[in-house]
This record gives C-alpha cells, structure tokens and sequence, in this order.
C-alpha cells in the first residue's frame, strides 16, 4: 500500500451509482498499491462522523463522485468545503461527473443554480424554524446547521464553476480503461515531494500579539457588538472579555474562519438599524486587524524598506492586490485597519490606487509628454473630480501632500500604487514614468506579480482573498455597501 498523501473518495450514497463506482474504483485502485480509503470502511460504531469528513477535507488526494445527489447533501457539500479549506483545490481533487438519470446536467449553469436555490430555501427555512422557537440559547446546532447552509450558499458557485472547469473522462470510458488517466493522475500526487511547510504564521513578537488581542477586545467593548462578542466567545470556548488573546492564539487561517462565521452569527441576531450598521463597522475593522499579523517576520526583515519613504519605488513580489495591501498596512504601521472591496471578483485595498491611461499610438519614445495623463489618472482616482488641464507646481503640491506620509486630508490613510506587470501596456507601468512620479510626487509604488504563490504572507494569496471575498459577502448580505 502507499505510504504517500491520504487518497479520499467522497461521494453521496442515495446516488443510484456512487456507492458501486466507489468499490469499484478501490479495488482498481488496491491492485495498483493505493490505498483509497471511504467512509464504509472508515468510521466504526460509535465514531465522529464530523471527525472523518475533517480528515477528508485534508487528505492529498479526493476522487469526488459529483451527482445532484452529492450537491444536495449535506455531508458532501461540507466534505467539498473542507477539502477548499486546505488549499490546492485543483491540484488535489480529482473529479467523476456521474450521468444522472433524471435529466440533470452538471456541466450547465442553470442546472447548478437550481441546487444553489435549493440552499436557499434549505437556509431560510431553518431561520423561520429556529425564530419561531423564541429562544435563541441553548440552539447552538442549530445555528452551526445555518452557518453551514451559509457557507455553502456563498461557494457554491465557485466551487462548482470549479470543479465544472476540471476536465473528467466520462464514466464509461474510465471503466473501460480501469481509470487509467485517474490511476495516473492520483499517483503524481503520491510521488510528489510533500510541500515544504510554510514557516509559522506572524503574530511579529510578544508585543504585537497583546497589542492585537487588546484591540480586537477594544473593538468588541460597544454595545453593538454584543452578539458577535457572544458568538466569538462560544466559538473560541473562552470567556466573552479576553476573546481577543483566545482569537489570536489561533493559526492564521483558522483565527479568520472563526471570525467569519462569527460575523455571520452575530449579524443573523443583531436589530436592524443603527446597532446593525455599527456592528458591521466593528466586523470590518477585526476583519482589517486581523490580517495585520498575516506578513511574516522573517520576510519583513528582509524585505525592502516601507515605501512609505518618499524615495522608495519597490518591486515586491507580491501575488494580488489584496496581498498589497496587507503589505501596506504591515510597512506603513497605519493607524486603521486595512479596508477592502469586491470590484469583478477582485478584492482591492481601499488605500490602493489602480490606473491608467492609454498606450499612445506613436509609442513611449516621447513618454514625457504623458506624464501629465498619468497624473490626471490619479488625480481622479485620489480625488475624484476633473483634473487640471495642465500640472503646474501647485497641482503637483496636492498631489504630493496626497500621497505624504503624515498628511490628515482623507483620514489619516497612506495611498500608493499598485502596478501589475501584466499592464506593460499603460503608462503606469512604464519605468520612466514611475520614476518621474516617484520623484515629482513621493509616490510609493508596489509592483504585484501575477503568480499566487508568493508567501510573504502565511496562508497563500488566493486563499486570503478567498476568505476576505467571503467576510465581504456576508456583509453585503447584510446591508453593507
């Protein structure tokens, strides 16, 4: 048997042909030394069934069985969830799209939507049960039960769009070729090297730490924030005052899990509002403080100086803009937690500029005389007003005290540009206006790669905008602009 990564099969057993293809697929996958474990085999009398699908959701390699039965079932759409937490998705899922005989097809959307309504009423429907009880103590299940129909509502399109992307041979053919291609596929997992663990998460030091806890349990001090100070407590098993120190004890990725589906419990409870709109203010900012401590130390020592300097245009390898920003808070030490929005399925800092203007057509030979469009970008973008029709000193003035490190005009916050290197197209990402920005303005530049894998921070820039998309959403759910 293998000695490699774990090798799961998840799959619902009310689809007609799961449990079969499932047996059928472990022998195929005994006789070639793999050891493909599934629940009938796995989970004794008297076992934790939550406990084996923890274990699912981690192992290095899933075959998943999708049928409507599966996206339907509970227990499949959390094993589906925790195999998403841990990371790698594509490279560790290997999917079997089953045909299903009632007509429903996997690989059209409006198929797949009809399972995210489903959901839907599935989550309402268990909201109206546990109001009309009139208690809300001693519900805990039930409310674990609603948060996880919420998790599922809100990756359900993701994932599945996902999963729908990963090309899979049809059942017939794979049966005809004794799963040939997932038997290949599955032992490249196995023979990979395992991946070089990622050095601890950074709280800095000491000081950082307690200086973390006791703003986040500052944060949770007003009269607002009661249900989310509740809902942290009975997560974290800590008392309701001292949430913060439990909160940050935490890993990184599982401290912002538990804060997520803390927001959603306590904005489920809170009155509609002025007590709504402030607690959704105080999720925003635990969110913010939260991914301060993200930026590991050893990188942060080696890295570049804060380009809060005025002399400073960095190229950091940085994989998103998301990723950017937490940079940024960390460097500049802000007063305010970082702030973040969803434009197109992008999460953008709220202190980063993104702009441009259009490659001219005679090319950058005479690139000088585009210095001003590139100032009129980011005057729109900083001010949001027509800008000048030239940039004199005085324009260049504002522009500068914008940008300044120190300056009190927009709230305290520190600008700077975020450049990708794909945008070699625009005038912002042309060296010799950078530098002419740099040197008219004090502009603080970080160039963003495009590769995700970049781990200056300690859970992986996908998985981070994976986790702030999903802390946004459920504020939107709830009124939040």
């Amino acid at each position: 048997m293998s000695v490699g990564p774990a090798v799961y099969v998840s799959y619902a057993w009310r689809a007609p042909d799961s449990p079969a293809m499932a047996g059928l697929l472990q022998e195929v996958c005994a006789r070639h030394g793999i050891e493909l474990r599934r629940d009938s085999g796995r989970i004794g009398y008297g076992d934790s069934i939550r406990g084996y699908m923890q274990g699912l959701g981690a192992g290095g390699a899933i075959v998943v069985l999708i049928s409507e039965a599966y996206l339907r079932s509970r227990d499949c759409m959390y094993e589906l969830l925790e195999i998403e937490k841990h990371q790698r998705f594509r490279e560790r899922v290997h999917p079997i799209v089953l045909e299903d005989t009632n007509g429903f097809d996997f690989y059209q959307v409006k198929d797949r939507l009809k399972i995210l309504k489903y959901w839907e009423t599935r989550a309402a429907e268990l909201e109206e049960e546990i109001a009309a009880l009139g208690r809300r103590d001693h519900l805990a299940d039930a409310y674990r039960e609603l948060d996880l129909c919420a998790d599922i509502r809100r990756d359900f399109v993701e994932l599945t769009a996902t999963l729908a992307d990963m090309y899979s041979p049809r059942p017939g053919v794979l049966l005809e070729t004794e799963f040939a291609a997932l038997i290949e596929r599955i032992q490249r997992v196995i023979a990979a090297p395992a991946p070089a663990p990622l050095p601890a998460g950074n709280p800095l030091d000491d000081a950082f730490a307690r200086a973390l806890a006791k703003t986040i349990d500052k944060e949770l001090q007003s009269s607002a924030a009661g249900g989310l100070r509740t809902a942290l407590a009975e997560r974290l098993k800590a008392p309701a005052t001292v949430v913060g120190a439990a909160l940050c004890a935490l890993d990184d990725e599982s401290a912002l899990a538990v804060l997520t589906s803390a927001i959603a419990a306590g904005l489920r409870q809170a009155p509609r509002g002025e007590v709504s709109r402030e607690l959704r203010a105080v999720a925003r900012r635990l969110l913010g403080w939260l991914l301060m401590r993200l930026v590991r130390a050893e990188w942060s020592a080696a890295g570049p100086r804060a380009p809060a300097d005025p002399s400073v245009s960095a190229r950091v390898e940085v994989g998103s803009e998301a990723g950017a920003e937490v940079l940024w808070a960390h460097w500049s030490g802000v007063a305010e937690p970082p702030d973040f929005r969803v434009i197109r399925r992008r999460v953008l800092g709220s202190h980063s500029l993104l702009a441009g203007t259009t490659l001219p057509e005679e090319g950058w030979e005479d690139w000088i005389r585009y210095l001003d469009d590139a100032k009129a970008a980011l005057w729109v973008a900083l001010f949001g007003e027509q800008p000048p029709a030239a940039f004199a000193a005085a324009q260049d003035k504002r522009l500068r005290d914008a940008f300044a490190f120190d300056h009190t005009v927009h709230g305290g916050a520190r600008f700077y540009l975020t450049v990708r290197d794909a945008d070699v197209t625009e005038p912002l990402a042309q060296p010799m206006v950078l530098e002419a920005l740099r040197r008219d303005l004090g502009l603080p530049v970080l160039f963003v790669t495009e590769s995700p894998d970049d781990r200056f921070i300690s859970i992986g820039e996908t998985r981070l905008q994976d986790l702030i998309k999903q802390c946004l959403k459920i504020l939107k759910e709830h009124g939040d602009d």
